[in-house]
């Protein structure tokens, strides 16, 4: 429940930055509306991106565990890769909301 809600938010927020820089005049109502309707597109794409960051914590962890090669860099490794994604990510929920993208062609953009 808290992450549907988290997307209704995530949307109007960015259809909210979307109508300042445009130059229109932003409205609360019409965006919370508009995340309402983008809500399902942003929870897919969160639901991904929460199934690929537990990928990488049991590929970086569970393996280097697993072979007794040591836990440290395992966590190392899923640190850096961790930062890496959501830094390639940061632009796919205002693509999702602004360009009216699908979730899987977000992932395929950033």
């Amino acid at each position: 429940v808290f992450t549907l809600v988290a997307s209704i938010f995530a949307g109007a927020f960015n259809h909210l930055v979307a109508e300042v820089y445009t130059g229109s005049s932003p409205s609360v109502s019409r965006s919370l509306s508009y995340g309402w309707g983008q809500k399902w597109k942003v929870y897919i794409f969160q639901l991904i991106l929460s199934l690929a960051v537990l990928g990488i914590i049991v590929v970086d962890i569970g393996i280097p565990a697993a072979l007794h090669h040591g836990l440290v860099i395992g966590l190392i490794l899923t640190m850096v890769m961790l930062v890496a994604m959501s830094t390639l990510l940061l632009g796919a929920i205002p693509s999702i909301i602004v360009e009216n993208k699908t979730p899987i062609y977000a992932f395929k953009r950033s």
